[in-house]
């Protein structure tokens, strides 16, 4: 079965919870941060079989009060099943991420720190497929950023390209950036001529 979603559908406004709270405040209460933008626009359609489902969206916007430009998710194709895949041309991390922290799926930890590092970026070139136990992927990032945290430095202007799989994966670095903690008197300029850098996976 294939559906198609009307022409230029928008939901104004649009903010989305996970069901359960998994935010800890410094009161000790939890809560569910919520994705909320003042407008998405999105150009759709989906497709269902006896695999699980299919979802391409050539058009994909999220737009924020005071901001110009929306963010874009243009191009994004998702598969769902007996294997699966994501992949897309170009991405704005912020929507993204935003999305991503809500679905329980995520280690604890993770979650916590894209809501408060809040990245930011772009990725290119996204290819992700497999199943549990068994993927692998790859994606380009350009001005990847996030904030500092108390135990944690900030960093900004990261360039490079990422491969992965369950395991961890190579990350190959270049161009200027910058880190910023309060460990530090002043932020940290870093020029990276040509690095390459392994990403294990925790606990490997």
């Amino acid at each position: 079965m294939v559906s198609a979603l009307p022409p230029h559908t928008s939901f104004a406004p649009f903010a989305i919870g996970a069901r359960k709270p998994w935010y800890a405040d410094p009161d000790g209460g939890l809560r569910s941060p919520a994705a909320a933008y003042e407008r998405v626009d999105l150009l759709g359609r989906w497709q269902v079989d006896g695999n699980g489902w299919q979802a391409h969206l050539p058009e994909l916007h999220f737009h924020e009060r005071g901001q110009p430009q929306p963010h874009s998710l243009d191009g994004l194709w998702l598969a769902v099943g007996e294997v699966n895949a994501l992949e897309a041309p170009r991405l704005d991390l912020e929507p993204a991420r935003a999305l991503a922290m809500l679905s329980p799926r995520l280690p604890d930890g993770l979650r916590r720190w894209l809501y408060e590092a809040a990245p930011d970026g772009e990725l290119r070139n996204l290819r992700v497929a497999g199943r549990e136990g068994d993927w692998s992927g790859s994606v380009a990032v350009d001005r990847l950023e996030w904030q500092a945290q108390e135990r944690r430095p900030g960093l900004s202007g990261l360039h490079g390209a990422i491969a992965f799989d369950q395991d961890g994966g190579v990350m190959r670095m270049r161009g200027p950036m910058r880190f910023d903690w309060s460990a530090f008197r002043e932020p940290l300029d870093a020029e990276i001529a040509a690095n390459q850098q392994a990403l294990e996976k925790a606990g490997h």
